[in-house]
C-alpha cells in the first residue's frame, strides 16, 4: 500500500499492517516527513492513532527537527496533541531554531494546546533560538488568551530576546493594543526597557504607526522622551512621517490633542517641518483645534492657537472649534477662541449658532459670556426646525439658562416652524418651573 495513502481519512478501514514491515512507517518525503506528522499536520485523528497502536515512532524529527508533536501543537489539532502525548512524546523536543511545541502552539494561538502541554510539564522558561520565549511569541501576534494563560503560570515579562526586546517590545511594535494592556497590568512589567538599539515600547509602537498603543502606554507612565540610540524620541519618530494615521484619519497630533496631552503636542508642533499638518483634517475633517476643543483642554488649544492653528475650520457638518467648545461648555477655551477671532455668529451646516448650542445644553455661563459681545445672537434661530436658544433651552429644562437668555433680551413671543413659541413649548410640556422665571422677568402666568 502506497504510504500516501494512510494520509486519508478513511484509509484505516483498509489498515492491514500485520505484514507491513514497521520500518515502513518511518518512511519519509524528501524533506524527511514521517507518515505520522503528515497525519499531524493534516488532522486525520484516526490515521495518527493507527499509525501510533502499530509502534510509529513518536519522537522522529524531520529535517527542520519539527516532530509530529511540534506540527500539531503549531496547527492547533488539539485531539492529535494528546495521542502523541500519550505515547510519550517529549513536549521539550527542540526543532532546529529551539522551537519547542509550546512555543509553536503560542505563537499561532492556539489556547486549548498551549494548557495541554502545560498539563505535560511543558517548560514556558524555554525561549527559541533567537531568545524568544511563549510570552513574546503570542504577544507579538497578540494571542491575549494565551498570554493570559502562560501569565498565570508565572511567565516573566522581562526576559528578553537576542536583540534585547521583552515582550512588551513585541506587542508594542505590532500594534497589539490588548496584549499591551494585559502585560501593563502585570507588576514588574518595564514599560521603559530599551532594546539593544535604546528602543523603548513606545517608540517601536510611534515609529510603527501604532497611535492607539502610544496613547497607551504614555497613559501608563510610558516615558516619552527616552531617546534611541539615534537620539530620536518616539514622537519624533511619529512625527517623521505624515503617512502615520489611523482609520479615522487621526495623525499622532490629532491624538495627543484629543487626549489632552500637552506636552506631545507642543513636542510634535516644535518637530514637525511641515507647518500644514496642525490644521490637517481627519476623515471628518476634524481638526486638531476641534478635538481640543471639544474635549475642554484649554493647554492644548492654547498651544495649537499659538502655533497657528486656524479658528475658522468646519467638519462635515459645518462644525467651527468655537462651536465644539460652546456645545460642551467649556467657557474659558470659548473665550480664548473668541479673543483669536472665531466668529460667534458662525452657524453649522443645520444653522446652529454657539449660543443655541450652548443653551440647548444648558451651559448659562457660556450662554452669558456669548450674548455679552454685544453681538445681536439671542434670539437667532437655527435652519431645521426654526428655534432660537430661547426655544432649546426651555425645550430642556435649563431653567437658568432660561433665566439668562430673558435677562439678555430672548423674545417670548418667536415662533418656531410648527409655530410654537417658548412659552407653547413650557405648557406643553408641563415645565412648571419655567412659570416663576417667566414671572421673574415680568411675563405672564402660564395657563397649564
Amino acid at each position: 500500500m502506497p504510504m500516501v495513502q494512510i494520509l486519508h481519512p478513511r484509509t484505516h478501514r483498509l489498515w492491514e499492517l500485520g505484514t507491513t514491515p514497521i520500518a515502513a512507517m518511518t518512511l519519509a518525503t524528501t524533506h524527511g516527513v514521517a507518515p505520522l506528522r503528515m497525519a499531524a499536520a493534516q488532522g486525520h485523528l484516526e490515521v495518527a492513532r493507527i499509525l501510533l497502536q502499530h509502534g510509529a515512532p513518536v519522537n522522529t524529527p524531520s529535517d527542520n527537527g519539527c516532530t509530529p508533536l511540534h506540527t500539531a501543537a503549531s496547527e492547533g489539532h488539539a485531539a492529535i496533541v494528546r495521542l502523541p502525548l500519550q505515547y510519550g512524546a517529549d513536549v521539550h523536543r527542540a526543532a532546529a531554531n529551539n522551537w519547542t511545541p509550546i512555543n509553536a502552539a503560542a505563537l499561532e494561538g492556539h489556547e486549548e494546546v498551549v494548557q495541554l502541554l502545560l498539563a505535560h510539564g511543558a517548560d514556558i522558561r524555554i525561549p527559541s533560538s533567537n531568545g524568544r520565549t511563549p510570552l513574546e511569541a503570542a504577544a507579538s501576534k497578540g494571542h491575549v488568551s494565551v498570554m493570559m494563560v502562560l501569565l498565570q503560570r508565572g511567565a516573566d515579562t522581562t526576559v528578553r530576546d537576542e536583540g534585547g526586546e521583552t515582550p512588551l517590545h513585541s506587542a508594542a511594535n505590532n500594534g497589539h493594543a490588548s496584549a499591551v494592556e494585559l502585560l501593563l497590568q502585570h507588576r514588574g512589567t518595564d514599560r521603559n526597557a530599551t532594546n539593544k538599539t535604546g528602543w523603548t515600547p513606545v517608540a517601536a509602537a510611534a515609529f510603527k504607526g501604532h497611535l492607539n498603543v502610544v496613547r497607551l502606554l504614555s497613559s501608563r507612565g510610558a516615558n516619552i522622551r527616552i531617546p534611541t540610540s539615534g537620539g530620536r524620541t518616539p514622537l519624533e519618530a511619529a512625527a517623521t512621517d505624515e503617512a502615520h494615521v489611523d482609520n479615522d484619519g487621526d495623525t499622532a497630533l490629532y491624538s495627543a490633542a484629543t487626549n489632552g496631552h500637552a506636552p506631545i503636542v507642543e513636542l510634535l508642533l516644535q518637530t514637525r517641518l511641515d507647518p500644514s499638518i496642525i490644521n490637517k483634517p481627519n476623515n471628518a475633517k476634524w481638526t486638531p483645534l476641534h478635538a481640543a476643543a471639544s474635549k475642554g483642554h484649554l493647554a492644548v488649544v492654547r498651544s495649537l492657537l499659538a502655533h497657528g492653528a486656524t479658528v475658522a475650520t468646519r467638519n462635515t457638518t459645518g462644525v467651527s472649534p468655537l462651536q465644539s467648545a460652546s456645545c460642551n461648555g467649556h467657557l474659558e477655551i470659548v473665550q480664548v477662541l473668541v479673543r483669536a477671532g472665531a466668529d460667534v455668529r458662525g452657524r453649522t451646516a443645520t444653522g446652529w449658532t454657539p449660543v443655541n448650542l450652548a443653551a440647548s445644553n444648558g451651559h448659562t455661563g457660556t450662554v452669558s459670556y456669548l450674548v455679552s459681545l454685544g453681538a445681536d445672537v439671542v434670539n437667532v434661530a437655527e435652519d431645521n426646525g426654526g428655534w432660537t436658544p430661547l426655544h432649546s433651552a426651555v425645550n430642556e429644562g435649563h431653567v437658568e439658562t432660561v433665566r439668562e437668555l430673558l435677562r439678555a433680551g430672548a423674545r417670548l413671543g418667536v415662533k418656531n416652524r410648527n409655530g410654537q413659541t417658548p412659552e407653547d413649548l413650557a405648557r406643553l410640556k408641563g415645565l412648571r418651573e419655567m412659570e416663576q422665571v417667566f414671572i421673574e422677568q415680568g411675563f405672564q402666568q402660564l395657563k397649564f
